[in-house]
């Protein structure tokens, strides 16, 4: 009996090491970590596990705010209920994926997101190409349905991003804009050059 134990806390350990355990879906802010499928280095330099930081510049992407200039329907009766989602995947195979939800978004009004939303790069920086996906919805429950204000890609090249911030500690702002359902939206993200 005791042996039969001792099998199966050895088979537990086993399927966890070889990542057989059930997984987790992502939360609304989840960075997912390349595998050795992405490419880009070996086993971490001194014996770890995972993929080597690819050399060269990094840059910190910020979802920073938007601002409504024309909430969604052909009147401006009543406000938007805003919902903006990111997903960004860098050269190294990162993905993030964020997701915020503001209330009572009227015409002339400008939102700020907030810290568990807006970081769209690892802590560390991503190194280009980073590709960001962006969905702007307008959330209704009666009497309309969900009504998609906008949604873009878009990808920020090394040259592009070399050109724009060459140095550590330099920051740009990108504005994307956004017309569904006779809406009109801004949104201001930022690039930092960190290392």
């Amino acid at each position: 009996m005791r042996y039969k134990r001792l099998l199966g806390l050895l088979f537990s350990v086993s399927a966890l090491a070889t990542g057989t355990a059930a997984l987790t879906a992502p939360s609304a802010h989840a960075i997912i970590p390349c595998d050795e499928s992405c490419g880009g280095g070996g086993g971490g330099g001194g014996g770890g596990v995972g993929v080597d930081p690819l050399p060269g510049p990094r840059y910190a992407i910020e979802a920073v705010w938007f601002q409504c200039l024309d909430e969604t329907g052909e009147t401006s009766v009543g406000s938007d209920e805003t919902r903006f989602t990111f997903d960004s995947t860098d050269a190294e195979g990162t993905r993030i994926h964020t997701s915020e939800f503001f209330d009572d978004v009227d015409t002339t009004e400008s939102r700020s997101f907030g810290s568990s939303s807006r970081q769209l790069s690892p802590s560390g920086g991503s190194p280009a190409p980073v590709t960001l996906r962006t969905l702007a919805m307008e959330e209704d429950s009666w009497p309309d349905s969900d009504d998609t204000i906008g949604h873009s890609d878009t990808t920020f090249s090394p040259a592009e991003l070399e050109q724009a911030d060459p140095f550590v500690g330099m920051s740009t702002v990108r504005t994307l804009s956004y017309t569904g359902d006779f809406s009109n939206y801004e949104l201001y993200i930022t690039v930092t050059r960190v290392a």
